[in-house]
């Protein structure tokens, strides 16, 4: 997924920021950017750390916000699948209880059958 896409993705969301009189319109360009720069190394290696930076560095600024809001959804990803992987061991050792339990079943049952044949 590129910049463009992830950033089509986030802004809708994001919350806006009061930008103050003087600087409304053109945002600075390095801003603009830096933030760029932090998606583009977010979508290559996973790294949080750029975003985190321009966070840091830019709180009441645009781009600030919207990677905050990203930083919080890659947060959010990255704890439903850690939350889905421990769903799916649980459910694969539940899978194989079942499979233990169906089998045990199976065998009571041939052996009542055997008992029900015994001459009494």
């Amino acid at each position: 997924m590129g910049c463009a896409q992830l950033l089509s993705m986030t802004c809708p969301v994001a919350p806006q920021p009061q930008i103050p009189a003087q600087s409304q319109g053109q945002l600075p360009a390095v801003e603009q950017e830096r933030f760029s720069q932090a998606l583009d190394r977010l979508t290559t290696t996973q790294s949080l750390s750029d975003l985190r930076e321009v966070q840091q560095n830019y709180p009441q600024n645009l781009w600030g916000e919207r990677a905050k809001t990203i930083i919080l959804y890659v947060e959010e990803l990255s704890l439903r699948k850690e939350q889905l992987e421990q769903l799916r061991n649980e459910q694969q050792q539940l899978d194989a209880e079942n499979q233990q339990l169906l089998e045990k079943i199976e065998q009571l049952k041939r052996l009542l059958i055997e008992l029900e044949q015994r001459p009494q």
